[in-house]
């Protein structure tokens, strides 16, 4: 396993003025994540046998099936989703400026930053095979016979396209009204939309969708003839045509489910947040004040003269919220 961590930090300060400050920065933190197998995991150069789909007819390091030996044996061989790889990036633009003028102390900015994150799918595409003695009455002899119970395969070796954008804005004000009064002032705004899929292949239920007249009927299990609840019949009404062009004409049930992007389903597959205001205040009520719908948050500090008043008045605070 190679794990790799980057950071990148670019600033600049600009004195405008005396009373004027500017800073503006880039920030960068990211990952490289790159897990290989290790061991006996390469099959031999004339196993072959005949894969369900297509898009898995090139076997990444020609991995050898999973093999699942579900009886008396009980025990398993496999290397799970490997090789697997993982790249993050978080990038942040941010400016802030500081003012003072008289009795304020004024410092407002906003930032903007871009998650991207491509991380492969945990899709064992190389196939699994399961023995539980079904034929032979043991599971080791079912599977030196190669008689295998199931099957199953994962449809695509691939990796996902994850972005995420968060825009914020603040304004705060450290105001000395009087000799004896300091107002701290502060309102931020974080715009929150929701993480999407960058190629669309993202997809939810909505109850909204649903057909009732297009109910799932389940497959027949071909061996004990029984209804396979986790199998659905290829003649199920419902079914539809995955948006992954590598999957197209392989039929998906599709009944209720809304994929994003597409006939008004938000590409985060629900609606973004974009009226998250809170208090730009550093207080030790803040927290609390966080959970709430406050707007404005305003405190005040009362001082004297006298050292034995500054040490015992106690910091009484106001705060006006939205209702």
């Amino acid at each position: 396993m190679h794990n790799r961590v980057i950071r990148r930090i670019s600033e600049n300060v600009n004195i405008i003025h005396p009373n004027l400050l500017n800073e503006a920065s880039f920030n960068y933190n990211g990952n490289r994540i790159n897990i290989s197998p290790k061991g006996v995991f390469t099959a031999p150069s004339d196993f072959t046998f005949n894969r369900i789909f297509a898009a898995n007819s090139t076997n990444a390091l020609n991995r050898i099936p999973e093999i699942h030996l579900n009886g008396s044996t009980g025990t398993d061989y496999t290397i799970s989703w490997e090789p697997w790889k993982n790249t993050a990036g978080d990038y942040q633009i941010r400016d802030d400026v500081s003012w003072t003028r008289g009795p304020h102390q004024t410092k407002f900015g906003a930032s903007w930053a871009l998650y991207k994150k491509v991380q492969d799918y945990f899709a064992t595409t190389q196939g699994g095979f399961t023995f539980d003695g079904t034929f032979s009455g043991d599971d080791f002899a079912d599977f030196l016979l190669g008689y295998a119970q199931k099957y199953q395969e994962y449809a695509i070796k691939s990796a996902g396209y994850w972005n995420n954008i968060s825009p914020a804005a603040y304004i705060q004000d450290n105001w000395r009204a009087t000799h004896r009064l300091t107002l701290n002032l502060g309102l931020r705004w974080d715009g929150i939309p929701h993480t999407y899929e960058a190629n669309g292949n993202q997809s939810n239920f909505y109850p909204s969708l649903w057909n009732p007249a297009n109910a799932a009927v389940f497959a027949t299990d071909p061996v004990t003839l029984q209804t396979n609840y986790s199998a659905i019949s290829p003649s199920s009404p419902g079914l539809g045509t995955s948006p992954v062009a590598a999957l197209n004409g392989i039929p998906f049930y599709l009944n209720g489910i809304g994929i994003s992007g597409k006939n008004g389903i938000p590409k985060g597959l629900v609606n973004d947040t974009w009226d998250a205001f809170g208090p730009a205040l550093d207080s030790p009520l803040m927290s609390l004040a966080a959970a709430q719908p406050c707007f404005v948050a305003v405190s005040a500090q009362c001082t004297s003269a006298s050292r034995a008043t500054i040490c015992t008045t106690p910091r009484p605070t106001v705060r006006l919220t939205s209702t």
